[in-house]
C-alpha cells in the first residue's frame, strides 16, 4: 500500500556477538529519525515495521552472521492513499515485502511480489541463498540523449523531504548543487538544480511525468532520475522487461531534451537483485534504452572500502556512463559516519580513479541524520556540505 504517514525506524539485532545496526530508508512525505545506538535492542515505529532475525542453518562457521530480514512501509511522493490503477503496460506491484539488507551481511530471500509483464519474460525469481556479484562489463546502451555539462559542477546533492530544512546547506563554501524529493515537483526555496523522478512506471506517477518533466526541464532541470529501486519488492518491484517498457515509454521521449538516467538498484547482492538486477536490464534492454547515466544506493556498515568497491563494480555494468550515487548512508556512530563522508567526500571530488562519479547524495536531509535539530546541521551534516 501506498501511503504517506511518517514512520520512524530503529532496528538493531545481535548478530555474531557484534551488534548490527539496521536503518531502513524512506521515500514520499516521511521522515525517518535514526539513533544510533548499538546497545539498544529495539524498535520504534509509528506506521509498522517486522523484523526476523534467524539462523538460516547454512553458516559455514559458528561466527557467520544469520539472516536478517527486514519489512517496512515505504511510499513514493504522492497525495493519494492508494496507486491508480495498472495497466498490463504498466505493470508494477506495491506490496509491501523485505526492503534489501545490506550487501555486507546475509540478505533476504523472499521473492518479490509477482507482477503483470509487458513481455512474455517472468520477473526475476531470488533464490535462496546470498551471492557474490562478480562484475563484467555488460553491452553499452547506447543514446542520443544531450551531454551537455550540467547546471553545476558540484557533485553532491540533497535527498530530502522537508523542503525548509535545505537553507543550512547552502551558505557560503558550501558544495551542493543539486537536490531531488523523489518526486516531480520542484518545491525548493534555494538555489540548485532541482532534478525530478519517475519513481515507477504505475499509472499513479506516469501519468503526470510527462507535463512535469517537461516543465522542469523549462525551469532549469538537466537530468532525469529513473525508476526507484525495481529490485526491492517493497519499492519500484518490477522485472527488467517492465523496466524497459517502462523506461522506453516514459523516459526516451526526453533525449536531446536532457540527460536520463537509468533505474536506481539497491546494493544487495542477491541473483536478481543490485547488480545482478541491473546487468539483466541492459541486456534486455539491448540499446534500445536511452541511457546517461547510473544511479544506484548503498547502505552497509562505514567501510569506505567496501563502499568504492561497489562503485566500481557498478561501473563495471555499464563503463562508458557515470554514476550517480542518489541514496547511500553508513551504519554506526555519528563519530563513524562522520569519519567516513570526510574520507568519501573527498575521494568522490578529487580522486581521479573515482571521476566516473558524477554526483551523489547522502540520505538524508532530516532530523537525526544531515540535520541535528530544528534547521542546525549535524556534525557530519556540516562535513557533508563544507568538507
Amino acid at each position: 500500500m501506498f501511503v504517506t504517514k511518517n514512520f520512524a525506524i530503529l532496528a538493531v539485532a545481535a548478530l555474531a556477538n557484534k551488534a548490527l545496526a539496521l536503518n531502513t530508508h524512506r521515500h514520499g512525505h516521511q521522515h525517518l529519525h535514526i539513533k544510533k545506538d548499538l546497545e539498544t535492542d529495539w524498535v520504534t515505529v509509528t506506521d509498522w515495521v517486522t523484523v526476523t532475525v534467524y539462523d538460516d542453518g547454512e553458516a559455514e562457521s559458528s561466527t557467520q552472521a544469520p539472516a536478517v530480514y527486514v519489512t517496512a512501509n515505504h511510499a513514493p511522493v504522492s497525495s493519494s492513499e492508494e496507486p491508480a490503477a495498472v495497466s498490463t503496460e504498466e505493470a508494477v506491484s506495491s506490496a509491501p515485502a523485505p526492503a534489501p539488507v545490506p550487501t555486507t551481511f546475509a540478505t533476504s530471500v523472499a521473492a518479490p511480489s509477482p507482477s503483470v509483464e509487458v513481455e512474455a519474460e517472468a520477473a526475476p525469481v531470488v533464490q535462496s541463498a546470498a551471492v557474490a556479484i562478480v562484475s563484467t562489463p555488460a553491452p553499452a546502451v547506447a543514446t542520443q540523449a544531450v551531454q551537455a555539462s550540467t547546471a553545476s559542477t558540484k557533485k553532491r546533492g540533497l535527498a530530502y523531504n522537508d523542503p525548509s530544512l535545505l537553507s543550512g546547506f547552502v551558505g557560503t563554501g558550501s558544495k551542493i548543487g543539486w537536490a531531488y524529493n523523489w518526486g516531480q515537483s520542484n518545491d525548493m526555496s534555494i538555489d540548485v538544480e532541482f532534478v525530478p523522478m519517475l519513481w515507477g512506471p504505475a499509472n499513479l506517477h506516469s501519468d503526470s511525468w510527462n507535463a512535469n518533466a517537461n516543465k522542469a526541464i523549462a525551469a532549469g532541470s538537466k537530468c532525469l532520475l529513473g525508476f526507484n529501486e525495481p529490485d526491492n519488492a517493497g519499492q519500484a518491484n518490477i522485472s527488467p522487461s517492465v523496466a524497459k517498457a517502462g523506461h522506453i515509454k516514459f523516459m526516451n521521449p526526453f533525449q536531446g531534451k536532457a540527460r536520463i538516467g537509468a533505474p536506481a538498484v539497491t546494493n544487495s547482492n542477491i541473483d536478481g537483485q543490485g547488480i545482478s538486477w541491473l546487468k539483466q536490464f541492459v541486456s534486455v534492454c539491448a540499446g534500445q534504452c536511452a541511457i546517461d547515466f547510473v544511479p544506484v544506493h548503498w547502505y552497509s556498515p562505514a567501510d569506505t572500502d567496501e563502499f568504492l568497491s561497489h562503485l566500481r563494480a557498478v561501473h563495471a555494468v555499464l563503463p562508458d556512463k557515470p554514476v550517480w550515487i542518489t541514496e547511500f548512508a553508513p551504519f554506526g556512530s555519528d563519530d563513524e559516519i562522520n569519519k567516513f563522508l570526510a574520507t568519501i567526500v573527498n575521494t568522490l571530488d578529487n580522486d581521479p580513479t573515482y571521476s566516473f562519479v558524477e554526483r551523489y547524495s547522502y540520505f538524508m536531509v532530516s532530523p537525526g541524520s544531515l540535520v541535528s535539530s530544528g534547521k542546525s546541521l549535524s556534525v557530519f551534516g556540516n562535513t557533508y556540505a563544507y568538507a
